[in-house]
């Protein structure tokens, strides 16, 4: 059973895991905040060796306790994208950054998870938003660690997202550029505007004058000097925080940071005010305050898509039995027809009045367009079946409305030509959308027989 009495928040980096444990009392006020960090050589091949610290803090401290766990996880093999986008009802707005992503990395978005803040949205103008991509796997590696441990994730999101929040009480215009040692000689920079990330890159830590000038190419699409600089402390990013403001590419440090943040430490078991508990008391905030942007309920959704897929293909083969349940007594229905035809031509040569002749050539005319009509159809249908999924079709007076889905435009205009290849003419698209990421789309084309 889940605790409701406790929160934990977990960041992992590239040197440690860090634990924030949060017991509330009633009214969600904080009775007490733990802090621990675990050094932990970060890699994301080694499963065994997180979830043995993870398991290990969920014993020691929580007793072996289940509580409600959000993730800070480090930015690495992520994407960040600025958008701009027509002014569209919230409902709307994860398809269209979903085809924008589609659009902006063709091939791989079925391997990427996003999530996005607004940034400004003038009503009925435009919307722009921050967009911050993760790999799924690397999002599977850190829940499937969690699950093993025996945790209950409820949120995970980067780190450099929740410590943006330490930010969030200067001018809307101030500029922080953050430094942070990553793996080895490799240095993280991202600069923060309006409280938000806005450039993420590393460089190599070498000599210092090369990777000032690192920085400084970094940067040069920004206006510089920048507002303030912060580091994790640690001694390279000190010194080269140093050197960038001795070489006036920032104007100061950043002392004093969000308030409301650092006053939730009401108490502590271990530590006063290390900056690498910062992050984790911003998610506990943003957490607090509905701001976090969490990965994982996207991450379930999309299992939940998986779940779904597989009934749906057990759905799709009984579809299919059902199909050739139909079709067969229209095959026969068919055989019928043809038979009555043949006897109907037998008596043609004994009629003698025009009005009969008349009315037996139409009826044999619309026959044969509904012989022609359904051989058709069922062609086309097979040739189609690994392009679309029929939902809908209807047949009436020679025009065809059919109602599919499928994975891309592609698919549409191959169902089009396949149908004009067969004799259907003018064929026009009445309506398209997207639904759960699939194209629904509607037809209709008149025959020619």
């Amino acid at each position: 059973m889940v605790s409701i009495g406790k929160q934990l928040f977990i960041e992992i980096t590239s040197q440690e895991v860090r634990f924030l444990l949060c017991n509330k009392k009633h009214r969600n006020k904080i009775l007490n905040l733990s802090f621990t960090s675990i050094p932990y050589a970060f890699n994301t091949q080694d499963m065994a060796g997180l979830v043995e610290i993870l398991k290990d803090y969920r014993l020691n401290v929580l007793k072996g306790a289940i509580v409600p766990v959000y993730l800070l996880v480090p930015f690495q093999n992520g994407l960040l994208r600025e958008i701009r986008l027509p002014w569209m009802d919230e409902k709307k707005r994860n398809s269209a950054i979903n085809y924008y992503l589609q659009h902006e990395i063709p091939g791989l978005t079925s391997e990427l998870i996003y999530t996005y803040h607004v940034i400004e949205e003038p009503e009925n103008k435009y919307l722009t938003v921050k967009v911050l991509v993760a790999r799924k796997d690397s999002i599977d590696f850190y829940i499937t660690s969690m699950e093993k441990a025996g945790y209950k994730v409820r949120g995970i999101e980067y780190s450099i997202s929740a410590l943006a929040e330490m930010f969030s009480d200067l001018p809307t215009t101030t500029r922080v550029l953050y430094l942070q040692n990553v793996r080895g000689k490799r240095i993280q920079m991202v600069l923060f505007k309006d409280t938000k990330p806005e450039v993420v890159a590393e460089v190599a830590f070498e000599q210092l004058d090369i990777t000032k000038y690192q920085i400084y190419l970094g940067l040069k699409d920004h206006d510089i000097p920048i507002d303030f600089i912060v580091t994790d402390h640690s001694e390279q990013t000190d010194m080269l925080a140093s050197l960038l403001l001795n070489a006036g590419l920032v104007k100061d440090k950043l002392l004093s940071f969000n308030k409301k943040i650092l006053d939730q430490k009401i108490a502590w078991e271990q530590g006063t005010s290390d900056f690498s508990s910062y992050p984790l008391l911003a998610e506990l905030y943003r957490v607090k305050e509905n701001k976090n942007l969490n990965f994982f309920p996207r991450h379930h959704r999309l299992n939940k898509v998986r779940v779904l897929l597989l009934s749906l293909v057990c759905v799709l083969a009984t579809f299919l039995l059902l199909i050739s349940t139909i079709w067969h007594p229209k095959y026969d229905d068919l055989k019928r027809f043809e038979h009555e035809l043949a006897i109907l031509q037998s008596y043609h040569v004994d009629l003698s009045d025009d009005e009969v002749n008349i009315a037996l050539t139409d009826w044999q005319a619309k026959q044969k367009s509904r012989v022609i009509a359904l051989e058709r159809i069922l062609y086309v249908l097979e040739n189609l079946k690994n392009e679309i999924k029929l939902n809908r079709l209807s047949l009436n007076n020679n025009t065809m409305h059919l109602w599919a889905e499928c994975e891309s435009e592609i698919a549409i205009t191959k169902t089009i030509e396949e149908l004009v290849e067969n004799g259907w003419k003018n064929p026009t698209l009445i309506d398209y959308y997207y639904d759960n990421q699939k194209l629904v789309f509607s037809l209709s084309v008149e025959g020619c027989w």
